[in-house]
């Protein structure tokens, strides 16, 4: 099966994957390299989306619903699986964790809201009107206080979740996105392969990531916010953020689905159903 998300636990223990068409999600154990089991949903058609919280809850998201699961007993907490048409979207869905971990953002492309979870029952809060045509890819704060997206005509919003107001953020900018950890800086891509690192105070481009040509299609950061790596096919290309030097690039068997970044190592998936772990070594290091 094509792997269709990847999640890593806050503190790097635990690594989950799932993939279309097959409702179990894979568990890794990270510090041993173990299988550390399966849980099977009732995402019928497979996941489109996976986040772990603070607490060891995994939260599976599919367009027959949501699921959030204890990892430490594996045990269903709280569910909303209502049918295909649960999430009014074609598939693709994405699902970003709120900053207290309380709370979920959910949208696909194609639409033009974002709706707010309540972890706790798996229901549904509100719903964000936040582009006229269509969504491309969001995230939230770090702080909790705003959701930023992208979408038509390259344009950057961010919508205030205390105040329910959205408001134009940066223009030429588009999906995907990824934010740092302290919430200065917007990392987004233009459609020449580049991609920029936006700093939020000072309204004005950082950093440039140069080297990929094609369209970047997914971009993660490492969790403290140093490292920067941006899939274009089956390219990954891996910078320092501080600089925007390059640290690597790797090919992989098929069309990159997803990454994430733990310390030193860049793991991905792709569509041929495997999963890279890169690590990145300095120049001079032994492997």
């Amino acid at each position: 099966r094509a792997i269709s998300s990847l999640a890593i636990a806050p503190h790097g223990e635990l690594l989950a994957a799932g993939a279309h068409f097959d409702p179990l999600v894979y568990l890794w154990d990270l510090s041993s390299g173990r299988d550390a089991g399966r849980l099977e949903t009732a995402h019928v058609h497979g996941t489109d989306a996976l986040a772990i919280t603070t607490d060891l809850r995994l939260i599976t998201l599919s367009l027959k619903g949501l699921e959030v699961w204890d990892l430490a007993t594996r045990r269903l907490l709280a569910a909303n699986v209502e049918g295909p048409d649960a999430f009014e979207a074609p598939g693709g869905q994405r699902l970003v964790l709120a900053a207290d971990h309380t709370r979920a953002v959910v949208g696909s492309k194609g639409r033009t809201s974002l709706d707010v979870w309540d972890l706790a029952t798996a229901r549904k809060e509100a719903t964000v009107h936040a582009h006229e045509r269509w969504l491309d890819d969001y995230l939230v704060t770090p702080d909790g206080r705003r959701v930023i997206s992208s979408g038509d005509r390259d344009r950057v919003v961010a919508w205030d979740v205390a105040e329910r107001s959205v408001a134009a953020l940066v223009d030429h900018l588009h999906a995907p996105l990824a934010i740092t950890p302290d919430g200065r800086r917007l990392v987004g891509c233009s459609r020449d392969g580049r991609v920029h690192s936006w700093d939020l105070e000072s309204s004005g481009i950082a950093t440039c990531f140069e080297g990929h040509w094609d369209r970047i299609r997914l971009v993660s950061l490492s969790p403290d916010g140093t490292l920067c790596a941006a899939s274009a096919g089956s390219v990954i290309r891996v910078w320092r953020t501080v600089d925007g030097s390059r640290l690597g690039v790797f090919t992989a068997d098929a069309t990159v689905t997803a990454i994430v970044i733990q310390e030193e190592t860049v793991i991905a998936a792709d569509k041929s159903g495997g999963v890279h772990f890169l690590r990145l070594v300095p120049p001079g290091a032994a492997p």
